[in-house]
């Protein structure tokens, strides 16, 4: 059907039902309180729209919720509508006729009142609010009781400004724009911009998808499937003129297994009046058929494939298909944060002296189990307070939040939200500051004193911390919470660790080091104080643990004496070792080549190998490596291009590389590599060649 001004109640049913489907995806056993504004300012098609709307949230609910109404003809009493029976109560509201009510404020109180009632403590809670803009009541003056009201009840508000065009008049909606967890919504009276802002509400309160599931059309079939198990689908089907419109469902399959299909609900209205200036005035009505789908008590599970066969094709214009995802949110608080609670209005009271408030969520199936990590990743998950937002950080299977507690009261909502499969929100839950008992503590101080020759062993002290409610001992009752933070420290380092009622104090020694370090340790005493504290108790006096280290001087020799011997020991040593490493040594394979020349008899070359023994070699230090060859002794030199002829092994016979040793004794000569050494004598050479290795 053609947008237009002329079928505005076409597309304002369509857009209704959309806001009342969400509360049948959000809850179950809920108390429900509808107000229907029935004004004369609402005669016409604002009227039928709202009746309409009634008949859509009773084919919603579960046959346990409870359902209430209030229009202004009725003294603002409340009045209960039994649903066991959804087809007998849908027609009997289709008989209603506008009675020109008044008092709106009064009917909005009334609605808060009754959600407020004792019996319907342990219900989720909703109050939707349609109405227009034509108010007289004195609203501003009532905004304390909407502020009161929502700060003790966790009950949702849906409000919807219908054909807001009383300039000036419409005096509720400033009023609950200041409040953080109403949801408002205004429309102008033209279809596009009225059903826009009924789209976000079901995608805000409820459960229903941002963009919807994977849904195809396929003649008269509708495939869907969903990546998250379902507990149940519901199937809205609207038409303009009459049922003969209505597709109907033949049959349900899922996974190739045909389901037993429930009996539809039947809505509609009577015929429209002139008034609405549609082209269906005098023959037409609203009329709608809802159908659950379902597998009894079974989920559906994830990545089933669904299959819905209607008795003709289908025109998903006219058709809504509204899941209700197999899970829920579960949000507790921090119950160590937390020393006592208000069940009935859900509001936990919480020592004044604390900051910051822990909010625990946990996404589950309905069975309790966590859904699968891959889909926790996916859904963002927020939390809306008095005064800021905050996305929750997921930790194993539980997202978590800190929120601040600036003011005495602070209350909190939490939404859940995967883009196309689900958008949950929990109840409101509030923070109420409250003074607590408050506690003193005896300061403790430790005192000790350790000479500085015994600043290497252990050190460890064990304090008792006594803390006071009113004069009586209560230590053992804050024990488990009590904390010590570090506020002065003057070169102190010990761990700390909590052991049968006391802080233990633990060092592995106040200073270390290779040699003695008492002789260089300084003396006087060093300090490190501490506050006790519980974050959830109230400290009148902020109680102090000290403890306080004193260094002791001792005679030099006793704390230097084993110094100065290590000292001297090492340098010993070091010269040792350096000595061993400049010792001039043979190259290995290092040969000296030796023959005699007489006149008559020449001889052979024989090799001797210079290298001496290991202790010689490796273990003597400075003095250079040496060896005699037929009686002629040869030291190393300091690299192996050359040997040394040691200035006492020297003759006035030698020759070295033909040229004689002038002045023999008086300093070392050097033998190049294959360089020769000749003695010579009357009647023979003795022949020495120094061969590199």
């Amino acid at each position: 059907m053609p947008l237009s001004f002329k079928n505005l109640p076409y597309w304002l049913f369509i857009c209704t039902f959309c806001l009342l489907a969400c509360v049948k995806i959000e809850a179950q056993n809920r108390a429900v309180v509808l107000v229907f504004d029935d004004s004369g300012s609402m005669n016409g098609a604002p009227f039928l729209s709202v009746d309409y709307s009634m008949q859509m949230i009773i084919g919603l609910l579960h046959p346990d919720d409870e359902l209430f109404y209030i229009k202004g003809i009725n003294s603002f009493q409340p009045q209960a509508i039994k649903i066991t029976d959804k087809q007998a109560a849908i027609n009997d509201i289709q008989k209603w006729t506008n009675n020109k009510g008044h008092g709106f404020f009064g009917m909005f109180e009334a609605g808060m009142t009754k959600l407020r009632a004792a019996e319907l403590a342990d219900k989720e809670k909703w109050l939707i609010v349609t109405a227009d803009g034509e108010w007289k009541d004195a609203i501003p003056a009532k905004s304390n009781v909407i502020d009161a009201f929502l700060k003790k009840t966790k009950t949702n508000i849906a409000f919807l400004s219908i054909n807001d065009i009383h300039d000036g008049k419409n005096t509720l909606y400033p009023i609950l724009d200041q409040f953080d967890f109403v949801d408002l919504y205004k429309s102008n009276p033209t279809p596009d911009e009225l059903r826009k802002e009924l789209v976000k509400i079901a995608t805000t309160i409820s459960a229903y998808p941002t963009k919807g599931f994977d849904v195809k059309k396929n003649g008269n079939k509708i495939n869907f499937n969903s990546e998250l198990p379902i507990q149940e689908i519901l199937v809205l089907e609207q038409a303009g003129k009459s049922l003969d419109k209505l597709s109907k469902i033949k049959s349900v399959t899922i996974n190739d297994n045909s389901i037993q299909l429930n009996d539809p609900i039947e809505l509609s209205t009577f015929p429209v009046m002139k008034a609405w200036n549609d082209p269906f005035s005098n023959s037409g009505r609203m009329s709608g058929r809802m159908t659950t789908i379902s597998d009894g008590s079974k989920v559906i599970p994830s990545g089933a494939s669904l299959v819905l066969e209607f008795d003709k094709e289908v025109n998903l214009d006219y058709i809504e298909l509204l899941p209700k995802v197999a899970a829920k949110l579960i949000v507790t608080v921090d119950e160590g944060a937390v020393p006592s609670k208000s069940i009935t209005e859900n509001v936990y009271n919480v020592c004044d002296n604390l900051e910051k408030g822990i909010i625990n969520v946990q996404l589950v199936a309905l069975d309790g189990a966590p859904l699968p990590s891959s889909i926790l990743k996916k859904v963002n998950v927020n939390t809306k307070y008095d005064g800021g937002e905050q996305r929750l950080r997921l930790e194993d299977d539980t997202y978590i939040g800190e929120i601040p507690l600036v003011e005495n009261f602070t209350s909190v909502s939490v939404s859940a939200e995967y883009e196309g499969y689900l958008n949950l929100r929990s109840d409101i839950v509030s923070f109420n500051k409250v003074p607590c008992p408050k506690l003193e503590g005896k300061n403790v101080r430790i005192e000790d004193a350790i000479s500085v020759l015994d600043l290497e062993k252990t050190l460890e002290y064990s304090a008792l911390p006594i803390i006071m409610r009113d004069g009586v001992d209560v230590t053992d009752e804050v024990y488990e919470e009590l904390e010590l933070e570090e506020i002065s420290n003057t070169g102190l380092n010990f761990s700390i660790a909590k052991k049968d009622g006391n802080f233990i104090f633990t060092n592995d020694g106040l200073v270390s080091g290779f040699l003695c370090p008492s002789c260089f340790a300084g003396t006087g005493k060093d300090s490190i104080v501490y506050t006790m504290n519980a974050p959830s108790q109230t400290f009148e006096k902020k109680s102090t643990l000290t403890l306080v280290i004193e260094k002791t001087d001792a005679p030099f020799w006793e704390k230097c004496g084993s110094c100065i011997i290590k000292f001297i020991l090492l340098l010993i040593g070091l010269i040792y070792l350096w000595g061993i490493a400049k010792k001039p040594r043979f190259a290995w394979g290092a040969l000296i080549g030796y023959k005699r020349i007489t006149e008559y008899v020449p001889s052979k070359e024989r090799n001797y190998e210079l290298k001496t023994n290991f202790f010689n070699r490796y273990l003597v230090p400075f003095v250079p490596e040496r060896k005699t060859v037929q009686g002629i002794s040869f030291q190393a030199g300091e690299d192996d291009s050359y040997i040394t002829l040691p200035k006492k092994s020297q003759k006035k016979e030698m020759y070295i590389q033909n040229n004689i040793i002038q002045k023999p004794g008086i300093q070392d000569r050097q033998i190049i590599s294959r360089g020769k050494l000749e003695i010579r004598r009357r009647n023979r050479t003795d022949e020495y060649i120094y061969k590199k290795g």
